[in-house]
């Protein structure tokens, strides 16, 4: 792509990668996503990773911050050996 995969998410484009198993490709241009797949020799699979990334965004502002006090406050330590 030629650029920082955090300038290519900022954009208002969707960011692809796409692989065979053998070969990745991360594209953010429609056209060439469409071109890779034209061209495949065998079945390749896709990904939107601009669509992984705000599912992860989304699901990490829901999530309320634990403190400290309530983590340990539930757990206990066993002595083995």
């Amino acid at each position: 792509m030629g650029k920082r995969l955090s300038d290519a998410v900022a954009k208002d484009s969707d960011v692809h990668l796409i692989t065979d198993g053998k070969n990745i490709y991360l594209e953010d241009q429609p056209d060439r996503v469409i071109d890779v797949l034209k061209n495949a020799k065998q079945p390749m699979f896709l990904v939107c990773v601009t669509d992984q990334l705000r599912r992860f965004q989304s699901s990490t502002q829901r999530k309320p911050v634990k403190s400290e006090g309530t983590a340990s406050a539930g757990t206990s330590k066993t002595k083995i050996g």
